[in-house]
């Protein structure tokens, strides 16, 4: 910790040493501080994609999904090439409840991974799910639902 202070003291109009700072409070377990340093990063750089991934990344160890969801569409919207953040926003909209945004970034993202085998199976159930008369591969024995398909 005192060599990232000293970074940080030393060069304070860097946004990287505020990142390096960051990391070493996210291994310490102080998440609030990480993401306190990874904001001040992006107000000195606000167009390195990298900072708002790592503030997202901290919000969902955070269990923070809606800072993480604003976070991972910045990032997205930084950096359009990059598809990576669609899986974690996806995976953050299912656990808020938003299905229908969270398969749109799964097959957005399945798209340039095809051979994400997660995704894929969660993808396909779901169009199993939602074909006429379909439901889910996964409930094999309507006696385990009380006769319910």
């Amino acid at each position: 910790m005192d060599a990232s202070d000293t970074a940080v003291r030393l060069a304070p109009g860097q946004a990287f040493v505020l990142r390096g700072q960051a990391m070493v409070q996210e291994e310490m377990g102080r998440l609030d501080l990480a993401v306190i340093d990874i904001s001040r990063g992006m107000a000195i750089d606000p167009r390195d994609p990298g900072l708002p991934a790592t503030r997202r990344q901290l919000y969902v160890k955070m269990i923070r999904d809606e800072d993480a969801i604003r976070n991972f569409t910045v990032a997205l919207e930084l950096d359009l090439t990059r598809t990576d953040p669609l899986l974690n926003r996806g995976l953050a909209c299912i656990r808020m409840g938003r299905t229908d945004a969270a398969l749109a970034d799964l097959a957005a993202y399945a798209a340039d991974h095809p051979d994400h085998a997660q995704v894929a199976a969660v993808l396909s159930i779901q169009k199993q799910a939602s074909a006429p008369g379909g439901r889910s591969s996964l409930i094999t024995d309507t006696a385990e639902t009380g006769g319910l398909p």
